[in-house]
């Protein structure tokens, strides 16, 4: 069984990281929190997350991170889909 972890807004949509190891955009559909879009392998590059000059982001897990970071300063939730998982004998 998978462990998922949801970071999410009121407005309902989110970020969804699995096992340490992939991301997800998630929105609230029916009351409840379906993945959309494609998945991303962790960690996550600084291409994946930016955007231009003119505003457009690189991608949908990019929107969906700023609008969680506005909602929620000091999350470290770009720490987590940025740094690299380290492998222990226990994992």
């Amino acid at each position: 069984m998978s462990e998922k972890q949801d970071f999410t807004i009121p407005n309902g949509l989110g970020i969804r990281i699995v096992d340490g190891y992939a991301c997800q955009v998630i929105r609230q559909q029916r009351g409840a929190w379906k993945e959309i879009g494609r998945k991303y392998e962790l960690p996550l590059t600084k291409e994946d997350l930016q955007f231009s000059k003119s505003g457009i982001p690189a991608s949908v897990i990019a929107v969906a991170l700023r609008v969680y970071e506005l909602n929620n300063p000091g999350s470290s939730l770009r720490r987590q889909l940025t740094t690299a998982r380290v492998l222990t004998a226990a994992s």
